[in-house]
């Protein structure tokens, strides 16, 4: 089994039988072998996977949409969106997260779907607006043999079409969801908050509850694309909200993982309150986006999705056309990737004594793009929910998961 670790045979295949994989997954348990996609020729995988945006189209007109074009935008060809793969393979990359766009909104969806898992790779994770989805779209999953968590995008109940813009799209969105959880699929259901959505939360916590979805989350649109015209609202009205959402949740007995922003994570809490590393200076200020870096519908490679709307968007290689060394060797995209805490250290003294840096750990630093500090620059959103005393008093409410 070990000689045939070499990137080239498929242990998928039929030819393998259930003892064969139970000895491979015992290699890689020993680190005597890895998850590699079909060709690599690596000593070890440059990264886990990539968010993958395989359609800039989209059937919503979301008002908050990132890609601030919900019409219009393209998609690349098939052959084009090989290359991509390819450029994977030779990452080392083990599986994919399929966004858009709507990326079920492709003609050869599935046909992408087949080239991803030809080559090895998994397709691990899809975000959607669940209006496509139905009995025979889910029927093609079955037959191409992928089995993702679905994330969905509700909006809230009785303000989802205030936000996608499109009539029906509340009732189509939740047939999606239901069909989703009926065919037995992990559905988590993401909600972005503004005024419109907010007075919601309450009723849309009891049809999440009602559904049996496994994670629901909320948060307030990014200041990206048409999120940038959008008033964000305060963080403490935002905290009211939220609070009263946990108080619920907690009183019913966590029924699925819950997620408030930066405020509250079941599934984080723990490591940000508990378990907590020490701050090693050269260590990477992200090491998210060094893990799962984004793909654009244009084949662009960026720390993440709202960099395109960034002074730097437009600067990053391009896989189709640049190859993975290249693109990953592009001067902004290591730039951008490669700030350390050092870097932001330097930057902001304050930083050094906060009695939040260990949880913070100097926060997101597009965010610092996209409000004005610049990529070194303070976090202004992250150190005012800390600073507010808004981590603590959600930790003191929730608890540990």
């Amino acid at each position: 089994m070990l000689a045939m670790c070499d990137g080239e045979h498929n242990f998928a295949s039929p030819a393998f039988l259930p003892q064969h994989r139970a000895i491979l997954r015992e290699l890689i348990g020993a680190g005597l072998a890895f998850r590699c996609p079909r060709g690599f020729t690596g000593s070890a995988p440059v990264i886990l996977g990539a968010h993958w945006s395989v359609t800039g189209r989209c059937n919503l007109k979301c008002r908050h949409c990132y890609m601030n074009a919900p019409e219009g935008q393209a998609e690349l060809p098939l052959a084009a969106m090989e290359r991509i793969v390819k450029a994977l393979c030779e990452s080392g990359a083990t599986g994919v997260k399929l966004t858009g766009g709507e990326p079920l909104i492709r003609k050869d969806f599935f046909l992408l779907i087949d080239l991803i898992t030809e080559n090895g790779l998994a397709v691990t994770n899809i975000y959607t607006n669940a209006t496509l989805i139905d009995d025979r779209v889910l029927a093609q999953f079955e037959q191409a043999g992928v089995h993702p968590v679905f994330h969905v995008s509700f909006d809230g109940v009785g303000a989802h079409e205030i936000m996608r813009n499109v009539p029906g799209a509340e009732a189509n969105t939740l047939r999606g969801i239901r069909c989703l959880l009926e065919a037995g699929y992990t559905v988590t259901v993401a909600t972005s908050v503004d005024e419109n959505v907010l007075p919601t939360l309450e009723k849309t916590y009891e049809l999440m509850r009602e559904m049996g979805v496994h994670a629901w989350g909320m948060a307030r649109p990014m200041a990206a694309g048409c999120g940038k015209k959008l008033d964000r609202i305060g963080d403490e009205r935002f905290a009211q909200a939220c609070e009263a959402v946990l108080l619920r949740w907690k009183q019913d007995g966590k029924p699925f993982t819950l997620g408030l922003e930066a405020f509250y994570s079941e599934a984080v809490t723990p490591d940000m309150h508990r378990v907590i590393r020490p701050i090693e200076q050269k260590r990477y200020s992200c090491s998210g986006c060094r893990q799962y870096p984004h793909i654009t519908h244009k084949g662009d490679l960026l720390p993440c999705a709202c960099y395109a709307e960034t002074e730097y968007g437009g600067l990053f290689g391009n896989l189709p056309k640049d190859g993975w060394q290249k693109a990953w060797n592009n001067p902004t995209l290591r730039k951008t990737m490669d700030v350390t805490l050092e870097e932001v250290y330097q930057a902001n003294p304050e930083c050094r004594s906060c009695v939040y840096l260990p949880q913070c750990r100097t926060g997101c630093r597009v965010n610092a793009v996209l409000y004005g500090n610049g990529l070194t620059g303070l976090d202004t959103l992250t150190c005012g929910i800390f600073h507010g005393g808004l981590r603590e008093r959600f930790a003191s409410i929730g608890g540990q998961a």
